[in-house]
């Protein structure tokens, strides 16, 4: 369960820009629409709930762990926090970034490559 203090734990938008690595705040509003984060005000302060803006941030993260460790994304994004991942099963292997590819090699040395 998560604590009530850190439900209610604001980011200004500034902070928010530090993280996500953009310069402007209107780029981080727009960031924020694009992913569903609603920004609030308090008084003439706008700030984004913690909460949200992690579960949106993490998202892209969630969806490309689903891929590439199928059943055991949880347990990975688990280690990922705590910046552990290299602690996984060493004898489970990950899904082949290369399984979604449309991409064929032509010349022998890619065939080579992307076997590897």
């Amino acid at each position: 369960m998560v604590s009530k203090d850190y439900m209610y734990e604001r980011l200004s938008l500034q902070e928010i820009g530090d993280i996500i690595h953009y310069k402007t705040i209107a780029s981080v509003i727009k960031w924020c629409y694009k992913n569903n984060v609603p920004i609030d005000k308090d008084g003439n302060r706008r700030f984004v709930y913690k909460f949200y803006f992690e579960k949106a941030n993490d998202k892209l993260i969630l969806i490309s762990l689903q891929r590439e460790y199928g059943d055991k994304w949880e347990e990975a994004y688990n280690l990922l926090k705590k910046n552990e991942l290299y602690k996984i099963d060493s004898d489970y292997k990950p899904n082949s970034v290369h399984s979604y590819s449309r991409y064929t090699p032509k010349t022998d040395k890619a065939k080579k490559i992307y076997k590897n």
